[in-house]
């Protein structure tokens, strides 16, 4: 038995255990009592203590008005200033905070403006080149986009003027020759008069007016050296005047089996004399090219695109890179001053640029300009009798640009002297306007590796996951479903199947690409409206062979084509995964 601590009330302990009898008078009426007593004096009011303190004494009363006598007069001044204080700095964390959000918010602007970027940035691809990219960034990188080429050299067949491949042979009369991809290469010194004949190169000429033309690409010759067309091993047909002569003739009726032959006096001299020349139909003289369309069957011609190693330059806002372009090669101008032409700038510079200049140590009074067309004049110039002007070339058109500097006693100067006066200069190229102070050039390079075989069409790019393509190639063999139209016997491919874009450029490496039908030479066609190839070649006469026989000459002579198709992704490899991954943390 025990008892409960303020009433002690009887109790049993342990009562699924207890054993003991049930002991009635403790356990309810002492109990029951107890209780009753407890509630008498809580309804009576004679709980008379409470922490030792009787409650109706006057005593009690008093100290407890003096207590709230002392919290009413409490200085609290502390405590506000606590307070404020702590206003304080949630005020300050609150700004600190809004700061932090305005900042965030900043960068992804920022970002969002570097990502749309991204489309303009400009590229320049080519095998054993570099691929340049813009940054719109001072003096940091940023993200960039590369960008792969397709091209192809053509020639119209405009030269009719057949000239064979000949091993080098030496005459009897001391010359030596040679003919390789239509260049007539001739050496030597003649002793005496005698004819050079081409006639493993005979070919048909129509009536009419021709203009024969040579183009020399290198070497040099002095005497007595003429070009006739002959016909039948021992007519000639017509006189083209000296060996570098552009002569227009009329041809009055049509000849076969015409052929080239040179005249070379006694003590002719050549030094590896180079020519190609042309014959073309009509009375004006065009630029030279070289015998036979290509591409073609006889001349094909290959799809170049970007291949092997790939050189990624990575470049900040100033595009000038002083220490590569300040490369002095002397030519004059006459104009009164020597002027010195400086290594050519690369084609990123095919754009529209704004040039500044920016004085740090004034040495002398040069004239610094750029210039696309190097001339007995110098225009817009950016720098001249000491005065700087900033200026706008636009060069998106030009095949070269120079930096070009003078000065009014440059006869005086070496090329130390001038590279220090250069020097004295700041000087900033860019795309994106005028900045208010010089940039210092900031460049980074890296190399990608493509995989062999692998290649960036024209479209193609780099991005985040692999490289993109909207064009590509195939190889055709024969095996391909063709068909051929019965009343023209044109060969028709279908594209489809390679989900080919109908309107885009298609190369071929073996036929050209025309608008229209053209019987006169080999030609490659894209018919819109049934998005289909036509092939037709004077040498592969397709109206005269059989299915077939078409399909067998391409067993034997496969054909490459490219052609745009919907963008695709090729994914990276591991190597090249890791190199895009360290350009753009350099970029960033």
């Amino acid at each position: 038995m025990s008892e409960t601590t303020n009433l002690k009330l009887k109790k049993h302990d342990n009562p699924s255990t207890n054993e003991n009898e049930f002991d009635i008078e403790n356990y309810l009426n002492s109990n029951w009592d107890k209780l009753d007593t407890a509630y008498g004096n809580l309804d009576n009011n004679k709980v008379d203590k409470v922490e030792g303190k009787d409650l109706s004494s006057n005593d009690f009363t008093n100290e407890y008005k003096q207590k709230l006598d002392e919290l009413e007069n409490y200085d609290d001044t502390a405590i506000k200033e606590d307070i404020t204080e702590l206003q304080n700095k949630n005020t300050e964390q609150d700004k600190e905070i809004t700061n932090l959000q305005n900042e965030n918010a900043e960068i992804k602007a920022e970002n969002k403006r570097l990502r749309e970027d991204l489309k303009g940035f400009p590229s320049n691809t080519a095998e054993g080149e570099y691929i340049t990219l813009n940054d719109s960034a001072d003096s940091r990188f940023n993200e960039f986009i590369v960008k792969g080429n397709s091209k192809q050299k053509t020639r119209s067949g405009k030269n009719i003027l057949y000239v064979a491949d000949k091993e080098e042979t030496i005459n009897n009369r001391g010359i030596t020759y040679s003919v390789k991809n239509g260049i007539i290469t001739l050496n030597g010194t003649s002793t005496g008069s005698h004819y050079i004949t081409f006639t493993n190169s005979l070919f048909n000429i129509n009536e009419g007016d021709y203009t024969i033309s040579t183009k020399v690409l290198s070497g040099s010759y002095s005497g007595s050296v003429g070009k006739q067309v002959n016909i039948d091993l021992s007519k000639k047909l017509f006189d083209g005047g000296y060996i570098d002569d552009t002569v227009t003739v009329e041809v009055q009726n049509q000849q076969e089996n015409v052929y080239l032959a040179l005249y070379v006096g006694s003590n002719a001299i050549f030094n590896n004399y180079q020519i190609i020349i042309q014959l073309e139909e009509g009375s004006v003289a065009t630029e030279i090219e070289q015998y036979g369309v290509s591409p073609s069957p006889q001349f094909p011609s290959e799809i170049q695109n970007v291949e092997g190693n790939v050189d990624i330059r990575v470049y900040n806002k100033n595009m000038l890179n002083v220490s590569e372009y300040f490369i002095p090669e002397k030519f004059t101008i006459n104009i009164g001053s020597r002027y010195f032409r400086f290594a050519k700038l690369s084609d990123i510079f095919k754009t529209k640029l704004y040039v500044s200049m920016f004085e740090k140590i004034k040495k002398d009074s040069l004239v610094f300009t750029l210039t696309d067309t190097l001339s007995t004049s110098v225009s817009n110039r950016i720098l001249s009798g000491g005065i700087i002007t900033n200026r706008t070339f636009d060069f998106t058109n030009s095949k070269n640009v120079y930096l070009v500097v003078g000065n009014s006693n440059a006869n005086g100067y070496t090329d130390e002297d001038l590279q220090e006066l250069i020097n004295s200069y700041n000087i900033l190229i860019e795309k994106e306007g005028y900045s208010n102070e010089y940039i210092e050039h900031k460049e980074q390079n890296f190399i990608f590796p493509l995989s062999e075989g692998q290649k960036l069409y024209e479209g193609s790019y780099l991005a985040e996951d692999g490289i993109h393509h909207v064009r590509k190639q195939v190889e055709l063999d024969g095996t391909e479903n063709w068909d051929i139209r019965s009343d023209t016997h044109e060969m028709r491919l279908n594209l489809n199947i390679y989900n080919a874009i109908y309107d885009s450029k298609i190369y071929c490496n073996k036929l050209v690409q025309a608008s229209s039908w053209d019987e006169t030479g080999e030609k490659i066609r894209w018919v819109l409206n049934s998005q289909l190839v036509c092939i037709h070649s004077d040498t592969i006469n397709t109206a005269n062979i059989t299915l077939d026989e078409w399909k067998n000459y391409l067993k034997e002579n496969n054909m490459i084509i490219e052609f745009g198709v919907e963008e695709y992704i090729e994914p990276y490899t591991e190597e090249q995964q890791e190199v895009y991954d360290e350009i753009v943390k350099t970029a960033k």
